[in-house]
């Protein structure tokens, strides 16, 4: 950028206080000059320090402000769903169940990451609305529930080599044994898929959620009794709450009474189920003749 000195500033510096006129293109320090001649005057500057002070005051404005924009759009958003789920009003089943929350469902999240800068990375912490959603369901739909301990799986041996005989493959236990005899069988649930979707404009919050669960009941000794999916959904009942966490957690919590409702509706319509609840009761039936 060129500075154009007069004749008078430089034969004599001292006189820049009097009739100094350092100019600059493109350089808005005194808006009068600009409609007189085009040219940006440094006169505030030489003159007045308070000048220089107000550019550099809004040069820092813009700086923050382009910080603040980019820090924006570039944020994380993370919820720990929480909300209230009522007890199911129905005749339990004469069952004792026990439940296994594996630590992959009781610290369940979801993680998704921004694709772009317009765009935020969500962390959705659903593992302790989960137990706890499931807890009270499971408490109201069977006369007796039990917490059983996850037992993490052994860690797998080097292959033996070629020539060495098999090893015996021991059963992986998934949960702990130590009160099997109080159990009729033992529920394991999981969180197999968890999908959201953003609203199509931004000042309208509402946000919907899609689960899919996977379930494995199985008899005290680890034996199967069935495998099936059930799928839940939610969404943000209103598009008027303060933040957009709000409203992914409002989604959440209406997804996962969606999934209870689903569980009471269909549990015993699973046909694998249906014929182990069967052949219980028949062998109680059994068992009291005897």
């Amino acid at each position: 950028m060129e500075v154009l000195l007069s004749d008078s500033m430089t034969s004599d510096p001292r006189r820049i206080h009097k009739s100094g006129t350092w100019s600059l293109d493109y350089m808005a320090l005194d808006p009068r000059r600009t409609h007189k001649s085009g040219t940006w005057s440094l006169d505030y500057m030489a003159l007045d320090p308070r000048g220089l002070e107000v550019a550099c005051g809004a040069a820092v404005r813009m700086l923050l402000l382009t910080c603040a924009t980019l820090l924006a759009a570039c944020s994380t958003k993370e919820v720990a769903v929480s909300g209230n789920f009522p007890a199911p009003l129905l005749e339990p089943l004469p069952v004792t169940l026990g439940v296994v929350y594996e630590p992959e469902f009781s610290g369940h999240e979801f993680y998704d990451e921004a694709k772009g800068r317009a765009e935020s990375t969500w962390i959705v912490k659903t593992g302790e609305a989960q137990v706890e959603m499931w807890s009270q369901l499971l408490d109201g739909m069977f006369i007796q529930t039990v917490n059983v301990a996850p037992v993490e799986a052994p860690v797998e041996a080097e292959e033996p080599a070629a020539d060495a005989e098999p090893p015996v493959t021991p059963t992986l236990v998934k949960f702990d044994t130590s009160f099997n005899e109080e159990l009729d069988a033992i529920l394991i649930p999981r969180v197999d898929e968890l999908q959201y979707a953003i609203p199509a404009h931004t000042n309208v919050k509402v946000y919907e959620i899609w689960m899919r669960y996977a379930f494995e009941l199985v008899r005290t000794n680890g034996d199967p009794i069935a495998e099936w999916t059930m799928t839940a959904y939610g969404k943000t009942p209103t598009a008027f709450l303060r933040s957009d966490e709000a409203a992914v957690n409002l989604a959440a919590v209406v997804a996962l009474r969606d999934a209870g409702a689903h569980f009471i509706t269909s549990f015993q319509k699973v046909p694998e189920v249906a014929q182990w609840l069967e052949d219980l009761e028949s062998e109680r039936s059994t068992t009291t003749a005897l």
